[in-house]
């Protein structure tokens, strides 16, 4: 899927910043797993991250990304795997539960407009995971991604009030 944009002067008021991060190419590719069972949508994320250089595998459904996960760490581990909360097969949470069971360490964000549930449903491993809210910008996608932690749910921050932009101070 190609992320078509309208004219340049159209571009600009829709995307603002998000038209030029667009753009450019990372210093340092990612290799990225996609849960997430909007088609549409999971393919802007994955249109967006490899524009700027990174590989992404989409899933769409909970088993499919746990089983992508397991067949694809022994030969390409994922740095980041990004999920949904509302799944069908198994949930996200569920499937963030079996993929740090497997790998402790692995970077987990989610991207939903279920905040307070998904928190409650990651009790025990909220302080393991990364938090946006659906819907989020291109950009705040991007610099999550690659400029690190942007936000840890231990954190307890309002994800009832956060709007899911991020300002970034460096």
């Amino acid at each position: 899927m190609v992320v078509d944009f309208p004219d340049k002067k159209s571009e600009d008021n829709f995307l603002g910043k998000d038209s030029e991060v667009l753009k450019e190419q990372t210093e340092t590719p990612l290799n990225i797993l996609i849960g997430e069972d909007d088609v549409d949508l999971a393919e802007i994320y994955s249109e967006i991250l490899t524009t700027r250089g990174h590989k992404v595998t989409l899933t769409f459904n909970g088993v499919e990304c746990f089983e992508t996960y397991e067949k694809k760490q022994s030969e390409s581990p994922f740095d980041v795997v990004i999920l949904d909360y509302l799944m069908p097969r198994i949930s996200g949470s569920a499937t963030a539960k079996e993929i740090l069971q497997k790998n402790p360490n692995q970077r987990i964000i989610f991207i939903s407009a279920f905040g307070q549930k998904l928190l409650a449903d990651l009790e025990g491993i909220e302080d393991k995971i990364e938090f946006l809210t659906k819907p989020t910008r291109p950009s705040s996608l991007i610099e999550v991604i690659e400029k690190g932690h942007l936000w840890k749910t231990k954190s307890k921050k309002t994800t009832e009030n956060w709007d899911g932009n991020v300002e970034w101070n460096d």
